[in-house]
């Protein structure tokens, strides 16, 4: 049965089918049964649907306006499948919860699933000890290392209509950070998917310094953060040691063998081995990051495989 179909919520207007009333002037007036169409209950994978308009000067993954994940008592969440369309959102866990929409998000809340961890997994990433990796990266390493994405997560309820109907769900939602639309989806983009720009982090230099800034990875950029790390033991790993670790990354996170693209790309580490002061005197913290050599990036590196490196010029 279709979903929808099966989420439909039969309101009956009139007892039968031809129910007579009585009115002042002694006319009859006959009713009918309506029916009211409640949005189907979410599952995980599903996509919160893009409900502003598109600014067509950008394209579909630049909205007019961003959105909020969270929902008010009035609002009825529309979920459904990514079909490549733009969307706000996907839904990464499913707990039940009852009361009004504040008190459903506290139980959620408070329901033992971990919002933004269930995004992060759901995205590819294992938690090892607290941080998170990609599944397949889990060899021995000098340098610990550390994924991050730009999310945001919320818990998102029924409408009133929904709760008086009996529904009970509650479901945990990740879009991007800025809360534009974007096309494409976040599951498994680090274990074999592909990252929507959107979650990716980028900057418009191509040297670490207190100068660079975040830019959005749709947009034209000179650089695009891997992973941060760090180092227990400073004593026996050398930069080299550094750099083969972060080189690696870059193989595994983009998916192919030459993460350079035939010498189009850098893979870098912050402090570098030219950097012998700040590498023997600063704490353990150390960035792998790619950079385009003589071009400007307009889309992520994560999960390019053998796709064309997206040179903006």
């Amino acid at each position: 049965m279709d979903r929808r179909l099966a989420g439909a919520l039969l309101v009956v207007a009139v007892v039968a089918t031809a129910l007579v009333l009585p009115a002042r002037d002694g006319l009859r007036i006959a009713g009918e049964a309506t029916t009211i169409e409640l949005p189907t209950e979410p599952r995980v994978g599903d996509c919160l649907l893009a409900s502003t308009p598109i600014d067509p000067a950008h394209g579909p993954t630049h909205p007019a306006q961003p959105t909020d994940l969270r929902n008010s008592a009035d609002d009825a969440p529309d979920f459904g499948p990514c079909n490549g369309q733009p969307v706000f959102g996907e839904v990464v866990a499913i707990t039940r919860a009852t009361g009004g929409v504040d008190i459903r998000r506290l139980r959620a809340e408070t329901s033992g699933t971990d919002c933004r961890a269930a995004a992060l997994t759901y995205a590819g990433l294992t938690a090892i000890n607290g941080r998170y990796v990609p599944r397949g990266y889990l060899a021995p390493d000098p340098v610990t290392w550390t994924f991050s994405i730009t999310i945001r997560t919320h818990w998102v309820s029924p409408s009133l209509p929904g709760q008086s109907s009996g529904s009970t769900w509650a479901a945990c939602v990740v879009g991007p950070a800025d809360g534009s639309s974007y096309v494409g989806v976040l599951a498994g983009a680090y274990s074999g998917g592909r990252l929507p720009e959107a979650f990716g982090v980028c900057w418009n230099l191509r040297e670490v310094s207190v100068a660079i800034q975040k830019v959005d990875c749709r947009q034209p950029h000179l650089a695009e953060l891997i992973a941060m790390g760090k180092i227990a033991e400073r004593d026996g790993v050398t930069p080299s040691d550094t750099n083969s670790s972060c080189l690696s990354l870059a193989v595994d996170v983009m998916g192919r063998t030459d993460p350079t693209a035939d010498g189009g790309l850098t893979v870098l580490i912050d402090p570098d081995a030219t950097d012998s002061i700040r590498w023997t005197t600063e704490a353990t913290g150390v960035v792998c990051y790619i950079v385009p050599k003589t071009h400007s990036l307009d889309g992520t590196v994560v999960g390019l495989r053998d796709r064309p490196v997206p040179y903006s010029g």
